[in-house]
């Protein structure tokens, strides 16, 4: 227990717990045509199923909402990796986190 005691407070004095915030930063990245177009197709899509309701809307409503979320992905992927080319690993970190210590 005395060896317990005096590891944990070795560690409290030289290297204390500290809390971090992490908050993510609402990063826009650039849409490509490809996507702008495929978000108003779905926003039609949308229109179309909430006056038809039928399976043929809904399916085809559910098919583009997913294409647009994989094209989101696609386009964030790239943002990040040109942001990493030009101003490197850390500071692409920061600008989408913006990592703060509590005091």
């Amino acid at each position: 227990m005395y060896l317990h005691n005096l590891i944990a407070g070795t560690f409290n004095k030289f290297a204390p717990i500290q809390e971090l915030n992490v908050r993510m930063n609402k990063n826009n990245c650039k849409l490509s045509d490809e996507t702008k177009h495929l978000i108003r197709r779905k926003k039609s899509c949308a229109r179309l199923y909430k006056k038809h309701k039928d399976g043929y809307h809904k399916q085809e409503f559910r098919a583009v909402s997913k294409q647009v979320k994989l094209s989101i992905k696609k386009d964030t992927k790239l943002h990040v990796q040109r942001s990493i080319m030009e101003k490197g690993v850390w500071n692409t970190i920061n600008s989408f986190f913006n990592l703060s210590f509590k005091k």
